[in-house]
C-alpha cells in the first residue's frame, strides 16, 4: 500500500470501476493535509543549525566554543552545486517514494496510497482519511514507548531467520490475496505485542469506526488501507462484519493498463496564491503554501507539493559571500553557468537568459533520466543566489499553464541606497547593536546572524556578524577570545596578509581592530567583542 513497487500496481478494471462509482475516496489519513500536518508536528529530516555558528562553513559547531571555523568563510561553488542537484527527501516521501538506482526501473511514478488519492481527485471525488493524523502520531509514539517497556518482546539474532516468513513469502501472499498467510507472517515477525496493540489493533478500531461513520452519512466509499490492517479477528474486515456489513473479496485479475494511461493524462486544476519569503525579498505564486523541510542546513529551502498532480515547487536560497572574493554579479553568473552541465539532473534541453527586477539569471529546461521534465529559473543578487524550480511527472511542467504562471510571477525587492534622506540606522528586532548602513541589510539565510549591505555608489560592502556564546565552563581572557576570532577569520581563503592589528576599548568593551590585504585588494575588517555577544 505504501510503496511504489510495481507489485502493488496490478490493478484490474474493478479497482477503477470502484473508485468511479464512489462519491468519497478515503485513505488512512488525508494527503491534502499532510504538508500542514508535517509542519505542525515538526517532522523534518534535519536540524537547522541550532546552537552553533554557521557562517561560511557547511555545518554548525556543536558547542559554544570559538574554533578555527567560527569566522572562516569558504568559496560558494559547492553550495551552488548542492542547490542545483538537491532532491529533498520530504518531497520524494510525499509524492514519489522512489528509491533510485536499479530499483527505479521497477517502480511506478508514485506509491499506491498517492495513486488512489490522485485517481479520486482527477475524477472529482471528495477525499478524506479514516484516521486523524495527530491521533496516529500519538499512537505511534505510545507504541514505541510501550515496546520499550515490554518485557516479553522478541529478541532475534541472524540465526533465527526463517525462510518461511521472509519478505519473499510476504510478497507471495500479497500477490495471491492470502490474508491469513499475511497475518501469520506479520505476527511471526512482530517484535512486541505491546507495540502491535497501539500501532496496529487500536488503529484498526479507529479505521473501522470511521468507515462505518462515512457510510452511515449516506456516502458510497472507496477506502484503501495497508494490508496489515485487514486480516485476523481484530482486523478491519472482521470488525466491519461484526457491525453488520457484508463483505466479499474481489480477486486481482488482469492489469488495466489502458485505464491507468487515461487517468495519468488528466490534470487537476489548481488555484494559485501569492507566497513570499519571511524577509519579503521575493514573492511568487504557487498552488498552495510553502513549507520548510530541509536535508541541508546550508540551503534555505521552501517546498510546495501539488499532491493531486504529482508535481512540486521549490525555492532555494544560498548566501554566496561573493564580495569577499571581489566577485560581482557578473562573476557569479559565470560561475553558475560553469556548474550547470554537471549538476542539473539529466540532460539540459534549453538554457536562456532572464532578468527580473534588475537581477540577471538563467531559465533552464531539463529532462531527468527517469524521463521527467524540470524547469529552473536562477537569479544572481548582490548577496545570494535564488533558485526557483518546478518538477513533475513526464511532461507536466511543459504541457500546461502551471509552470508559466509560477515563473512569470517571480518578483524581487531591490536593495536601494538610503531611505530618501541618507543612510539607514539599523538595529535588529532582538536588539544588541545599532549601526549605520547604506540600506536595510540583507540578513543571512544559513542559520547565522549575518547582516550585509553594499553602497552602490562606491562599491563598499558592510557586514555585521553576531552570535551569542553561552560558555559557562570557563572564562577566557578577552584578548584570548579576540585573538581566536582573528585566527579563524584569517584562515579564510580570500585573505592574503594582515596589514595591522590593535586592541582598543569600544564604548567600554574590549575590542580588536584589524585590517587585511585581500588576495586582489585591501579591505579593512574590524572585529569587536562585547560580553557574551560577538560583533
Amino acid at each position: 500500500m505504501h510503496v511504489s513497487n510495481k507489485m502493488a500496481f496490478n490493478l484490474p478494471d474493478s479497482f477503477y470501476h470502484a473508485i468511479r462509482s464512489a462519491n468519497v475516496v478515503a485513505l488512512e489519513t488525508n494527503p491534502e493535509t499532510w504538508q500542514e500536518d508535517m509542519s505542525r508536528y515538526d517532522i523534518s529530516n534535519s536540524t537547522y543549525g541550532t546552537g552553533g555558528l554557521l557562517y561560511g562553513s557547511y555545518s554548525a559547531i556543536p558547542a559554544d566554543y570559538l574554533g578555527i571555523n567560527t569566522l572562516k568563510f569558504y568559496r560558494y561553488n559547492r553550495k551552488i552545486e548542492r542547490a542545483l542537484y538537491s532532491n529533498p527527501s520530504a518531497i520524494n516521501n510525499l509524492l514519489y517514494r522512489s528509491y533510485g538506482n536499479e530499483s527505479s526501473d521497477f517502480e511506478e511514478d508514485t506509491y499506491l496510497d498517492m495513486y488512489i488519492f490522485q485517481c479520486g481527485k482527477k475524477w472529482g471525488k471528495k477525499v478524506t482519511g479514516v484516521e486523524d493524523y495527530g491521533e496516529s502520531m500519538r499512537l505511534m509514539a505510545e507504541a514505541y514507548k510501550d515496546a520499550g517497556k515490554d518485557k516479553n518482546k522478541k529478541e532475534r539474532s541472524y540465526g533465527d531467520w526463517d525462510e518461511a516468513y521472509s519478505t519473499d513469502k510476504l510478497q507471495e501472499a500479497y500477490r495471491r490475496g492470502n490474508l491469513d498467510l499475511l497475518d501469520t507472517i506479520n505476527k511471526y515477525n512482530s517484535f512486541s505485542a505491546a507495540f502491535d496493540e497501539k500501532f496496529l489493533y487500536k488503529r484498526n478500531e479507529i479505521q473501522a469506526t470511521s468507515i462505518d461513520s462515512i457510510i452511515r452519512s449516506g456516502a458510497t466509499l472507496f477506502v484503501g488501507v495497508g494490508a496489515a490492517h485487514l486480516p485476523g479477528d481484530r482486523g478491519v474486515i472482521e470488525m466491519l462484519r461484526r457491525m453488520g456489513y457484508r463483505l466479499r473479496p474481489v480477486k486481482m485479475g488482469e492489469r488495466a493498463s489502458r485505464e491507468k494511461e487515461q487517468i495519468d493524462r488528466i490534470r487537476v486544476p489548481v488555484i494559485f496564491r501569492t507566497d513570499s519569503s519571511e524577509d519579503g525579498f521575493y514573492k511568487v505564486e504557487i498552488p498552495g503554501k510553502f513549507y520548510k523541510y530541509g536535508d541541508d542546513a546550508a540551503l534555505d529551502q521552501k517546498q510546495c507539493a501539488d499532491m493531486a498532480n504529482g508535481s512540486y515547487y521549490l525555492v532555494t536560497r544560498i548566501m554566496t559571500n561573493a564580495w569577499m572574493w571581489n566577485h560581482g554579479p557578473d562573476d557569479v553568473h559565470r560561475v553558475v553557468d560553469s556548474l550547470l552541465y554537471e549538476n542539473v539532473p539529466g540532460k539540459i534541453i534549453s538554457k536562456t537568459a532572464v532578468t527580473r527586477n534588475g537581477y540577471k539569471g538563467f531559465d533552464i529546461l531539463n529532462r531527468t533520466r527517469r524521463g521527467d521534465l524540470q524547469r529552473y529559473q536562477i537569479y544572481i543578487t548582490p548577496f545570494e543566489i535564488v533558485f526557483f524550480k518546478m518538477s513533475g511527472n513526464a511532461d507536466y511542467v511543459k504541457n500546461g499553464p502551471e509552470a508559466d504562471r509560477f515563473f512569470s510571477s517571480i518578483r524581487f525587492k531591490e536593495y536601494k541606497n538610503g531611505n530618501g534622506s541618507g543612510p539607514v540606522k539599523y538595529s535588529p528586532p532582538s536588539g544588541g547593536f545599532a549601526v549605520q548602513l547604506p540600506h536595510e541589510p540583507y540578513i543571512g539565510n544559513d542559520g547565522s546572524w549575518i547582516y550585509d549591505a553594499a553602497d552602490k555608489t562606491n562599491g563598499v560592502h558592510y557586514r555585521v556578524i553576531r552570535t551569542d556564546i553561552h560558555n559557562f565552563s570557563f572564562a577566557g581572557e578577552d584578548s584570548f577570545d579576540l585573538a581566536m576570532m582573528e585566527e579563524s577569520f584569517m584562515a579564510s581563503e580570500f585573505i592574503d596578509s594582515q596589514l595591522y592589528r590593535r586592541y582598543l576599548l569600544h564604548q567600554g568593551y574590549p575590542a580588536l581592530e584589524s585590517a587585511y590585504r585581500e588576495k586582489r585588494s585591501t579591505v579593512p575588517h574590524p572585529l569587536y567583542y562585547s560580553g557574551t555577544t560577538l560583533l
